[in-house]
């Protein structure tokens, strides 16, 4: 990502263009370029896995100044699992409740914690309005891509129009899931066939939630040329990213962040 805000901070992240170009930075962050030790080794930006407070707040920092803000500007929520959307107008003294934020305000950064849920990136060009969010295989189910589409519609959004971009993740063939997942997905049945996103092997299934989310954006309106999709696994890549379904409980999170830029 030469050339890029961040580019030249230490931190290693994936980045989509399409979203530069139109006057919005999203940084993908990994694990590379922090302060951590041990298996929080060295970016890790949650303060609720059990590593070092004082760490967290300097990879915190680091994460910041790559995106051309105090720390104070970052803004996070409590993310669980649902499918809640707030608007964020300045940095919140209670994090929300909620798996998203959006924001017209240039001078927050929307940040999402993962460790192999989705990503989730929305930018609204026309009104400079920019969503992050948070998705995993239970929003996947509760169709949160089609709710987030059908909110930014009902603010005056045409879906069509919309860039999305999803960051690194977990994907297939590391996706393993049981059948317990796997039979809750029947609800879907109505306009998702599970044999698309679920194939069988050795007792389990693999589960290909980029695709699914890739879907429902687009039955919600969404243009597919319109959705840029980060190539990188973060169960594949333990360089890279941390995973918690690879390493457990003591798996650090990745942290994800938007800004609109300034005009």
């Amino acid at each position: 990502m030469s050339g890029m805000p961040g580019s030249s901070s230490g931190i290693w992240f994936d980045s989509p263009l399409p979203f530069y170009e139109k006057g919005a930075l999203v940084m993908f962050c990994g694990r590379r370029g922090g302060t951590s030790k041990g298996p929080y080794e060295s970016l890790n930006a949650s303060y609720k896995v059990g590593d070092d407070p004082k760490a967290v707040a300097r990879n915190r920092e680091m994460i910041a100044r790559a995106m051309g803000v105090d720390p104070g500007r970052l803004v996070t929520m409590r993310q669980v699992h649902g499918t809640a959307i707030v608007e964020a107008n300045e940095p919140f003294d209670d994090p929300p409740l909620a798996d998203a934020l959006y924001t017209t305000n240039p001078e927050l950064v929307l940040c999402v914690l993962t460790a192999d849920c989705i990503p989730l990136a929305a930018f609204w060009t026309e009104a400079r309005l920019l969503l992050m969010a948070h998705v995993g295989w239970r929003g996947a189910l509760q169709r949160f891509p089609e709710l987030i589409v059908r909110h930014l519609k009902g603010l005056g959004a045409d879906a069509h129009d919309l860039l999305f971009a999803l960051g690194p993740s977990i994907k297939r063939p590391w996706y393993m899931v049981g059948e317990d997942v796997r039979q809750r997905f029947d609800r879907l049945a109505d306009s998702y066939r599970a044999e698309d996103y679920f194939t069988d092997i050795d007792g389990g299934f693999i589960f290909d939630l980029t695709k699914l989310v890739v879907d429902q954006l687009k039955r919600a309106g969404a243009n597919r040329e319109n959705i840029w999709v980060s190539e990188y696994c973060t169960f594949f890549r333990p360089d890279l990213f941390f995973s918690y379904r690879r390493d457990g409980k003591r798996s650090g999170r990745q942290m994800s962040c938007g800004r609109i830029m300034a005009r």
